[in-house]
């Protein structure tokens, strides 16, 4: 259920599904809201329109002028001793910014849960009138809400579940790789590079028609037997021989295929300094027992590969079932969600698939770069997670869906880095996925856990 968890973001998003006790913020008197008007520009965009009580405002004035006043100081006054009018004078600004603050911290969340509404953004703020100890203080709040949801079908859904199953083929599949893992690079009995060669090149500098023999740069290696290589950069090595010089259009690397003949090339110099063929070692009981001295011999080695990926396989499976339930689920209930709870999933999706482990400043190069791309590949995951979360959420609270304590407390000590709030959502989810697929037309679809193709040496 944790791969469940993380893909809905629960972490991040269990403020839009408020909580059962108030901030110490919202603790004050109930009569310092004088007026709120609404205007709902869209389905998910709302605009406040607050005003605070006068009364409050001068309680509020009151308090932060005596706080400033508390470590303000100017010639001749020693700190704190200032009288309030010189500290109104010279500390006007801060005072008034510092007001505008807490009235707002104080009216915002009131004001929301006074008209039931429960914002998913950052309010916009802009200020109608400043507030000062005559007049009430009025100001505009601009956020998205969450939607209303109603009438879910979630019963009868036509879940497609795929399932993976192990066979021989992904034992060879397996066997296969580790071949390749173990594979020895000898120098080979002939003179030119072949297709199963590891060839050895440094780039030469070159500066239009000029060559620099001399300067080369940093040794590349080049797998000619990895299908990752493109064909037509393959093809250019063989048959060349160790010291050749190669001219290497750099667009071959990214596409596989020729660049555009109207299009300037970018070429690359490449010296072979030397190549080695790769030889495999033969899958027998002594390949077995060099992988590891707990193997007498293939057979065994066979038997633990089998153990390994049954467990993959089921993993895969749980939350294949996921996203099966979730996909079917989001399908049959179209909504529309606010766009800023998009964004945020979104932004997740990207650090953890495009820039975990990246430095700061590779980081940066690499939104600034990509950024459009990235968002265009998570968009749609993004878009669906919020829905799933949304339908989840309601149907929990229709369905009165409860879990005990002892199941949440259970929960949090396999995984203590979530909150107790979203160990409970996630425990409430997995109740509501057992109940949909129950009531689901279930068809059932086998496929292989390995794709072979993925392990194939591709010549095409």
């Amino acid at each position: 259920m944790a791969e469940l968890v993380d893909a809905l973001d629960l972490g991040s998003s269990g403020a839009t599904r408020g909580g059962s006790s108030p901030s110490a913020r919202t603790i004050m008197k109930v009569n310092m809201l004088k007026a709120i008007e609404i205007s709902q520009t869209s389905k998910h965009d709302c605009e406040l329109t607050i005003t605070v009580e006068n009364s409050t405002v001068c309680e509020e004035y009151e308090r932060t002028l005596n706080r400033v006043q508390s470590f303000a100081s100017r010639p001749g006054f020693r700190k704190g001793k200032m009288p309030k009018n010189m500290v109104e004078n010279f500390y006007n600004k801060q005072i008034k910014e510092e007001l505008i603050d807490k009235l707002i911290d104080k009216s915002f969340e009131m004001a929301c849960k006074k008209e039931s509404l429960t914002p998913i953004s950052r309010p916009k703020l802009s200020v109608v009138n400043e507030p000062d100890r005559k007049n009430p203080f009025t100001y505009k709040a601009a956020f998205q809400i969450k939607p209303s949801i109603e009438n879910i079908e979630y019963s009868g859904l036509s879940i497609n579940l795929k399932k993976v199953i192990i066979s021989d083929k992904d034992i060879d599949l397996e066997l296969k790789e580790l071949q390749k893992d173990h594979a020895m690079y000898v120098d080979p009995q002939r003179d030119t590079i072949g297709e199963n060669d590891m060839v050895y090149a440094n780039e030469v500098s070159k500066i239009g028609e000029n060559i620099f023999e001399e300067d080369l740069k940093d040794e590349q290696l080049f797998p000619l037997f990895d299908p990752m290589v493109p064909k037509a950069v393959r093809e250019i090595f063989l048959g060349k021989k160790a010291g050749d010089n190669l001219l290497i259009d750099d667009s071959l690397f990214d596409q596989g295929t020729q660049s555009d003949p109207d299009t300037k090339k970018n070429e690359s110099l490449l010296r072979i300094n030397s190549f080695k063929e790769r030889r495999l070692p033969n899958l027998d009981d002594e390949f077995a027992k060099d992988i590891s001295d707990k193997f007498a011999n293939l057979a065994e080695l066979k038997s633990v590969l089998n153990e390994n990926l049954s467990e993959l396989a089921e993993s895969r499976n749980v939350i294949l079932r996921e996203n099966a339930i979730l996909d079917a689920l989001v399908l049959k209930n179209p909504i529309s969600v606010p766009s800023s709870m998009v964004d945020n999933k979104a932004w997740s999706l990207i650090n953890d698939l495009f820039l975990k482990g990246l430095s700061k400043e590779e980081a940066k190069a690499s939104l600034k770069n990509h950024y459009e791309k990235m968002r265009k590949i998570v968009d749609e995951r993004a878009s669906n997670y919020v829905k799933a979360q949304l339908l989840f959420e309601h149907l929990i609270e229709k369905l009165a869906i409860s879990v005990t304590d002892e199941k949440v407390s259970e929960l949090l000590k396999k995984n203590p880095k979530i909150g107790r709030e979203d160990a409970l959502f996630s425990l409430q989810v997995k109740e509501l996925i057992n109940i949909i697929e129950k009531q689901g037309n279930i068809t059932i679809v086998e496929e292989p856990l390995v794709n072979e193709n993925a392990f194939d040496d591709n010549r095409s």
